[in-house]
């Protein structure tokens, strides 16, 4: 019994921060005290300068050799196999049963784009504390540029543009996100130290990214969506946060992985759709209405699901 309470804790404790985050968000939007392109240009400057932060921090300071080990090439091959079946899985599916183009390339991104950033580091942060994301990073690194390109080559199918490979190219390095994360590996790999006043600047403007993105989130979501989009919502939410990582995570714990690596997984397969999605969806006016929805579900739902997968994970003793 005290264990399973114990690990009930350790799943609350990772929700609970986020959670009060989000109603942050909800509080100062129905307070009028910011308005919604307030919020707007805010998730800009979180993804553009904060998160970019962060993602630069966590990947500068891996300890190099620990990034070429056997198991976190494990890890890497295995979620990169994962991706790449669930990517044609939901690209196959969506286009058997959704006839609507647009709505179907905002559903096939649901399904496989992850918001890692957001919700993978403070999870980490909260069952392994600080400065042991090693792993997560050097993940973070390789996938969070490959849901970019999917991402882009779904969208811009459903508009009927093949993207050309330049442009696609254009685009990926002009995400801040994975720049930052490129920028970081190459110090690593130079070997090049960055003074320590620089190293703790840039580590607190990356603590800065959790608590903002969430209360965006939570003044940004809109109820409203739900109701016309109710069944896809729901369709997409019990596959991304219940029927991935049931499939993912016990073919992970057959291969060997256990801890951290459980953790990297449940991150990739089981957190919300990336905020960016809806991001990218309503720039370039693909169902936006839906991707908003699908965002803010999913963000609602994982409150629940993490908790559950991470007190299960944890009362098998797997962390």
């Amino acid at each position: 019994g005290c264990m399973l309470l114990q690990s009930m804790y350790l799943g609350f404790s990772v929700v609970f921060p986020l959670l009060c985050y989000m109603a942050l968000g909800w509080l100062i939007k129905r307070k009028r005290w910011a308005s919604p392109n307030t919020f707007e240009e805010m998730n800009k400057l979180v993804f553009r300068t904060f998160m970019a932060a962060l993602l630069f921090y966590n990947t500068y300071s891996i300890d190099a050799a620990s990034i070429f080990t056997v198991e976190h090439l494990k890890l890497l091959l295995f979620s990169l196999l994962c991706l790449a079946a669930v990517f044609l899985a939901a690209e196959l599916g969506t286009r058997r049963m959704v006839r609507d183009r647009k709505r179907a390339a905002v559903i096939s991104q649901g399904i496989f784009r992850s918001n890692l950033a957001l919700f993978g580091l403070p999870i980490s942060i909260a069952v392994y504390g600080e400065g042991r994301q090693g792993d997560l990073a050097v993940l973070m690194g390789i996938i969070v540029p490959l849901y970019n390109i999917l991402a882009e080559i779904v969208l811009s199918r459903a508009e009927d543009r093949k993207p050309s490979p330049r442009t696609l190219l254009k685009k990926i390095f002009h995400n801040p996100l994975v720049d930052a994360t490129f920028l970081g590996i190459a110090l690593i790999l130079l070997g090049i130290k960055l003074p320590i006043m620089v190293e703790h600047t840039i580590e607190r403007l990356g603590k800065v990214t959790t608590p903002l993105a969430f209360v965006i989130i939570g003044g940004s979501l809109a109820i409203k969506d739900f109701h016309q989009d109710r069944k896809a919502i729901t369709a997409v939410s019990l596959v991304r946060l219940l029927l991935l990582p049931a499939v993912i995570l016990p073919v992970a714990y057959l291969l060997g992985m256990r801890g951290s690596a459980l953790i990297c997984l449940l991150v990739v397969f089981a957190s919300p759709i990336a905020v960016s999605s809806y991001t990218m969806a309503r720039d370039k006016n693909i169902a936006p209405s839906l991707a908003g929805g699908l965002v803010a579900a999913t963000t609602f739902a994982s409150v629940l699901t993490i908790f559950l997968w991470i007190t299960l994970l944890s009362s098998l003793n797997l962390l």
